[in-house]
Formats: C-alpha cells, sequence, structure tokens
C-alpha cells in the first residue's frame, strides 16, 4: 500500500547561501533576474491562447534554471513539453496514485530516492523496471508513475531544480518480454521525455544490464541527440557505480548501509 504525506513546497524552495552561490554562477539567477524572468513568463502563459500551463512559481522555475534563465529558451522548451503531454495523454492522465492499477506497480517497489543528494547535491532516483510483468502491467503505467515520483521530488526539494537528477535503471531480470514491450513509438517518446522534462537528467545510469540488452540500448542512442548520448552509461554490474553516493545513504542491497530498499519505497512525499 502507498503511503502519501502531503507537503507544502513552498516550505522548502527557499534558497541556501551555497545554492544561491551556484544558481547565480552556473544558471545565471540572481534575485532580480528571477523575479523578471517569472513575471516575464507568467505574462506570456496567460497571453498564450493555445498553451494550458500552470502559472505559479515552483512549476515555472525549474524551465528557467534548466534553460539558464534566457526567455526564449524557457518559452519553447515549455512549448516541447506541453506538446509531448499532448502526444502521450495516457503518461499524464488517470494519476490517482490510490486506483489499483497503479497501486500495483507501487507494491512492486520499483521506484525509490534515496533520502539524501549525492556528493554534488543531485537527487538520485532509482528504477527497477524489470520487476515489472509486461503481459500484465501496461509499460504506459510504469512510466506515468516515473513522471509523477520526478514531480514529486522536483516541487518538493529545490536542490533537483538547482542540480539535477541522477538516474539509475536497475536491468536486473531483463527478459526478451520487457524489450519488446518497448517499441519504437515508447522509445522515442521516453528519450523525447528525458530532453524535454524540466529538470536536467546530468546522467542516466544502466546497471545490470545483461549482453543481449547492447543491440537494443545502442539503438536507443541512434534517436538521442548529442548531449543527451554523453549522459548515457552502462554497465553488466554495479561497480564504480556510485562514487558519488555516499555508503550511508546507498542501500543495502547495493553494497551500502542506508538500510533496506524497503525503506526507501514505503513513503512518498507529494
Amino acid at each position: 500500500m502507498l503511503i502519501v504525506i502531503m507537503a507544502s513546497a513552498h516550505q522548502c524552495w527557499e534558497l541556501t547561501s551555497e545554492q544561491k552561490i551556484y544558481a547565480k554562477t552556473h544558471l545565471n539567477e540572481t534575485d532580480d533576474i528571477r523575479k523578471d524572468a517569472l513575471a516575464e513568463i507568467k505574462r506570456w502563459i496567460e497571453e498564450s491562447s493555445d498553451l494550458c500551463a500552470q502559472t505559479d512559481d515552483i512549476s515555472i522555475l525549474p524551465y528557467l534554471r534548466i534553460c539558464k534563465f534566457d526567455i526564449e529558451e524557457t518559452k519553447i522548451r515549455i512549448q516541447n513539453y506541453h506538446k509531448l503531454r499532448s502526444d502521450v495523454p495516457e503518461w499524464y492522465t488517470n494519476k490517482d496514485p490510490f486506483q489499483p492499477e497503479l497501486q500495483a506497480i507501487f507494491d512492486l517497489r520499483m521506484f525509490f530516492f534515496l533520502r539524501k543528494p549525492d556528493n554534488q547535491g543531485r537527487s538520485v532516483i532509482f528504477t527497477r523496471p524489470c520487476l515489472y510483468d509486461p503481459k500484465t502491467t501496461k509499460l504506459s503505467d510504469l512510466i506515468k508513475i516515473g513522471i509523477m515520483m520526478w514531480d514529486i521530488r522536483l516541487r518538493n526539494y529545490v536542490e533537483t531544480s538547482i542540480y539535477g537528477y541522477v538516474l539509475y535503471m536497475d536491468l536486473s531480470g531483463l527478459s526478451l518480454d520487457h524489450i519488446t514491450a518497448f517499441g519504437p513509438r515508447v522509445m522515442i517518446n521516453l528519450i523525447h521525455l528525458w530532453q524535454k522534462y524540466p529538470a536536467n537528467f546530468v546522467t542516466i545510469n544502466f546497471i545490470n544490464t545483461p549482453g543481449f540488452a547492447d543491440a537494443t540500448l545502442s539503438l536507443f542512442k541512434t534517436f538521442m541527440n548529442e548531449d543527451l548520448k554523453k549522459k548515457i552509461h552502462s554497465s553488466r554490474t554495479t561497480e564504480g557505480s556510485f562514487n558519488d553516493i555516499p555508503a550511508n545513504i546507498l542501500p543495502n542491497e547495493y553494497g551500502g548501509s542506508g538500510g533496506p530498499v524497503q525503506e526507501l519505497t514505503v513513503l512518498l512525499c507529494f
């Protein structure tokens, strides 16, 4: 059973002194620039007849930060991501986490964040996609939950919009049925998701990758832009994959002392 804790994102979006320095240096963000940029993007959204986007600060800021406060790039990113949402509505609709189909996926404990950021301040999320049965579970529901978790983290932890995500995809137990479920349309839209989402995926790490998956990953990369290709890493084991993660937050199952995975998947903070 999924346990949901409601939290106010507004309580955790004040930047620390260190985060302010990083944001100014790497994201071109200052108090004045942020204020002016938020006002301009809000006005643009409100005047756009064909764009239905949220206008609160917490929804807009991630777009501005990933675009380093370039107003025109921010507008393009917002438009592109909302077009993706309309292209694959099955990933973004019927998101009640208590419906049986989604509860069944949550109960598999396929997704979890580490309790604290890594050594570079980045939010770390693990996905174990091979725990699901493609014959009985919709892949679209699986992706939907993944996006929901990214969104939760992005709204509730300011460091995610500052430093980005590190994503680990544990392919233990991968079968041909799992690979077959990823048709060309899903594959291309998943790539578009990584490239258009309003947060930076700094690295995307496929771990415990079986040899027969190499061809699929190579095909996967042919649809990526050069920037995303550089972020993709694949390894047969987990050796050397967690150098930036302190052992005391890494789960026991992955060689750390941060407790069992089950403890990390019990609570979700909405």
